[in-house]
């Protein structure tokens, strides 16, 4: 399995479907408000896999003192600029796997629905990269989807027979049209993930999605 070839299937697909996945993301998601008590007026934010920016509708009340969203799909970060303006807010083309690249410091890191786009071989480097990043109690913010249930079962099936990405490496459809590709972590399996790493972790919460929250 080679990770950047990995990672380049996931910025194509997105690109081929950046309008059409963005219609279908214009509401937050109710997880969200599991961070809101994580959150204060004035923060510096950012938002890795920031998608077409639809996380800054639910911050406006907080007020962020500045927002970064990355992405490395052009289409999507195309949708963000087009609804999303403002003189503390802006948005950079990046791979998730190049947060080097990024200046400053930030008080709260979401990673929404993005984590489980990177295979194995990058998931503990981009935690690590990530620190670097972190100003002093800045706290993570995390949603990955729980693929354990019974609506991805063709997935699973399809992968039993042709493990073309690994074990756990599914391919989820959007509209038929591109198959992306996800991993599929255990809570458990993020937990140690994150403190293998250093941060200590403050929430979990599982349902359709796994949420987590954690600090250095």
């Amino acid at each position: 399995m080679h990770s950047k070839r990995i990672r380049e299937k996931v910025k194509r697909d997105y690109d081929s479907i950046a309008s059409e996945f963005s219609e279908t993301r214009q509401r937050g998601w109710t997880e969200f408000e599991v961070f809101r008590p994580y959150l204060r007026s004035g923060l510096r934010v950012l938002d890795v896999g920031c998608g077409n920016g639809r996380l800054l509708d639910f911050l406006k009340e907080f007020k962020p003192a500045a927002y970064v969203g990355v992405d490395q799909s052009v289409g999507l970060l195309k949708e963000a600029k087009r609804c999303h303006l403002g003189k503390n807010v802006s948005f950079k083309e990046l791979d998730m796997m190049e947060l080097s690249n990024l200046k400053g410091s930030f008080d709260v890191v979401f990673v929404i629905a993005s984590f489980h786009h990177l295979p194995p071989e990058d998931q503990r480097l981009f935690l690590k990269r990530l620190k670097k990043l972190l100003a002093p109690e800045a706290v993570i913010c995390m949603t990955n989807w729980n693929l354990w249930s019974w609506r991805f079962w063709k997935s699973w099936m399809k992968n039993l027979f042709w493990p073309k990405y690994g074990v756990k490496g599914l391919l989820i459809p959007f509209q038929n049209r591109v198959h992306r590709y996800y991993y599929a972590f255990t809570r458990a399996e993020l937990r140690s993930l994150l403190q293998r790493e250093g941060y200590s972790v403050l929430l979990e919460e599982s349902g359709r999605n796994f949420v987590t929250v954690a600090r250095l």
